[in-house]
């Protein structure tokens, strides 16, 4: 976030996120996307990156220059039609208590912060609750890697369930404590 932002915001966990790391502050009052694009060429470079969700609203540039550097660029507009699945699949891992993250305060505060407006055929988006001076930004995020690789989900899952039914069985061996070293 923009150092005015969090200087102004009535967010008071703000300066506690950034001492502790989990939120990365640039100078002046507006969004510094040379850090966002700098961030993601480095993570380009340390994985392989499938794709890189983004709205369009505000990022069309951005895109457009991590396009142009090799980044796989998808546009997710934030629409019902593109939010409503995700969201639906989300908000069932999270109540299932299949859905982890690596403690991130600012992804926990921004889950939390996140309530869904239905329509009349059940759709559902995803908004922060009306004059709230939360963020939902780390959720919506989230979402959007849902919506770009729906398969990376599928494939966290299945290693989170086999390592899950590993330290089940292990737990369960009666040859375990003779094991111990």
């Amino acid at each position: 976030l923009p150092a005015e932002t969090v200087e102004t915001s009535t967010n008071a966990s703000y300066p506690g996120w950034v001492k502790s790391g989990d939120l990365t502050v640039t100078e002046g009052e507006i969004i510094d996307f040379e850090v966002i694009e700098d961030f993601l060429l480095d993570a380009a470079d340390k994985f392989d990156v499938q794709g890189i969700g983004y709205d369009p609203w505000s990022a069309k540039q951005m895109a457009q220059r991590m396009g142009n550097a090799g980044l796989p660029m998808v546009e997710v507009r934030m629409t019902v039609a593109n939010l409503s699945e995700p969201t639906k699949e989300f908000d069932a891992l999270m109540r299932s208590g299949r859905l982890h993250h690596q403690g991130s305060a600012v992804m926990t505060h921004a889950v939390s912060s996140v309530v869904g407006r239905y329509d009349e055929k059940e759709n559902v988006y995803p908004k922060k609750p009306k004059n709230s001076p939360n963020r939902i930004d780390a959720a919506i995020s989230a979402l959007l890697l849902q919506t770009v690789a729906p398969a990376a989900i599928d494939v966290a899952l299945a290693v989170q369930d086999e390592i899950a039914q590993r330290v089940e069985q292990a737990a369960s061996d009666p040859l375990r404590d003779q094991l111990e070293v």
